[in-house]
């Protein structure tokens, strides 16, 4: 399933049994199941989490969003470079409006 207009999931819907799930519909069981970084991912992740004091919340938000990235440069799988573009937009949803 290609990414349409409707942003489906292209990697992995037809033959997991999420065929026509968007990102923002994925529970955290699926994203662990579908979104779990390799193990580099592992170590951006980690990091982030540690130096960040990111939630468990925040953690599933930045799976949920390194798997879009990795959709929308036709990955299967979430890698480093996915999850450190993720944490960076997570950054800069948390900078104060000022520009400080």
């Amino acid at each position: 399933m290609v990414r349409g207009e409707q942003g489906w999931i292209g990697g992995w819907g037809g033959g997991a049994g999420f065929s026509g799930v968007t990102d923002a519909m994925l529970t955290p069981a699926m994203i662990r199941r579908l979104a779990w970084p390799d193990e580099g991912g592992h170590r951006v992740l980690d990091r982030a989490i540690r130096i960040l004091l990111l939630s468990a919340r925040a953690h599933d938000g930045i799976l949920r969003v390194a798997r879009t990235i990795a959709d929308l440069e036709g990955c299967d799988g979430v890698l480093a470079p996915h999850l450190a573009e993720a944490v960076q937009y997570r950054i800069l949803d948390r900078a104060p409006a000022d520009g400080v």
